[in-house]
């Protein structure tokens, strides 16, 4: 085992995430005017650019800040992937793997109500579910919000510990070199941790009982029904589902493969995947019959059922696989 690592290549990639983190948190400071809070780590360059481009031009709106999430969020390839290759495999998360798939599953149906609820209290359940499993609390311990967030910085604090033990290993580092890429590594965890701890504590976890909250998806408004506005619409549900992301890549940082790109096989996924185009087009005359219905109660906004999720186009996708295949096979003949 090659117990030796370049420090200047590990400092210099060290950096780069701090830098990362910076500029998320830059833009989620921007996007805050739009009532978009925060941005977490699982989000593609490509978008994260198209997002930045906005606050560059300084001409976004909420519609065009809610279809670039919508792509972010609801291509069904990607669930696909990370629900294979992440929530049925991450012990803290894989016990709620259930409840996030029949999310999607209501949320391609535009039951944004339905989703956000479900979703809600297994934000809460994972971190209560690490508490219990790996840091031995008792569950009097862990039912207050002012604990979930505590849990949350515990989980960071590990991310620090395993850092340091891996830095540790290298016999080529001295002790003040391993002391700088722990302060670095530090550095990158708080900036992330801040944003999803300040959401936590300002907006989804704000107790309503010391005021009222400034922010509609609050927690304790929604299960004690402390409000009728309406809190049910997709960015509300991209929010929470943020939330799962976001403590996703926290626990992949625990892991022994830290790589957010997932190590899957086509054939793992690929009829996940189908299955969730195959509900999308069978919930598009569903969603029609709900918004004549609904349209009766005051309650409701008819411009989320209007948003199209993105055509991953799979049936292509399935083709084009079976002729590079047929290609493949005529070659090796």
């Amino acid at each position: 085992m090659n117990n030796t690592i370049d420090y200047e290549e590990i400092k210099k990639n060290l950096k780069y995430q701090i830098a990362v983190a910076k500029e998320c948190e830059e833009l989620n400071n921007y996007l805050k005017q739009f009532n978009w809070i925060f941005l977490q780590p699982i989000v593609w360059v490509r978008d994260f650019d198209r997002l930045k481009d906005l606050k560059y031009k300084n001409n976004a709106s909420n519609s065009d800040i809610l279809k670039i999430l919508v792509d972010v969020y609801f291509n069904s390839r990607i669930l696909a992937i990370h629900m294979e290759a992440f929530y049925r495999k991450i012990p803290f998360i894989k016990p709620f793997s259930f409840l996030i798939e029949h999310s999607f599953v209501l949320s391609f149906q535009k039951d944004y109500a339905g989703a956000i609820n479900t979703l809600l209290p297994v934000v809460e359940g994972i971190i209560r579910r690490y508490l219990l499993d790996e840091k031995g609390k008792e569950h009097h311990e862990i039912m207050k919000s002012k604990y979930l967030i505590a849990g949350v910085n515990s989980i960071k604090d590990d991310i620090l510990i395993k850092a340091e033990n891996k830095f540790s290993l290298y016999a080529n580092l001295n002790q003040q070199q391993k002391k700088q890429l722990r302060k670095y590594k530090l550095q990158q965890l708080d900036i992330w941790f801040s944003i999803f701890t300040n959401y936590l504590s300002n907006n989804l976890y704000f107790d309503t009982r010391d005021g009222q909250s400034n922010d509609i998806l609050n927690r304790h408004s929604i299960f004690h029904c402390f409000t009728n506005e309406i809190y049910y619409n997709l960015s509300n549900y991209i929010k929470v589902f943020s939330c799962i992301q976001f403590l996703t890549w926290a626990f992949i940082e625990l892991s022994e493969d830290t790589n957010l790109i997932p190590n899957i096989e086509e054939k793992q996924y690929i009829d996940t995947w189908k299955s969730y185009e195959e509900i999308q087009k069978i919930s598009i005359g569903l969603v029609k019959i709900k918004t004549e219905l609904f349209k009766r109660q005051n309650q409701f906004d008819e411009s989320d059922y209007l948003i199209e999720y993105p055509n991953t186009k799979i049936l292509e996708y399935i083709n084009l696989m079976k002729e590079l295949d047929k290609l493949e096979a005529t070659k090796n003949q």
